[in-house]
């Protein structure tokens, strides 16, 4: 995430002073989980294996990765 954003305060990002993109996420991690739909673990797979998990998650298996 932090090589994505390397213009923090650019994108938006609202950090207190002195907080960073670490804190911010410990801080919003249990949200995520709580009000997340879907949650997909990743793990030592390929981006493919990842596509094809969230589509076999949803109901769309036909679709092409």
């Amino acid at each position: 995430m932090a090589r994505r954003l390397t213009d923090i305060q650019g994108r938006g990002v609202a950090l207190k002073d002195g907080q960073t993109l670490l804190d911010l996420y410990n801080e919003r991690a249990s949200l995520y989980r709580q009000y997340s739909d879907l949650t997909i673990v990743e793990g030592d797979g390929s981006l493919e294996d990842t596509v094809r998990s969230v589509f076999n998650a949803v109901g769309d298996s036909s679709a092409e990765v």
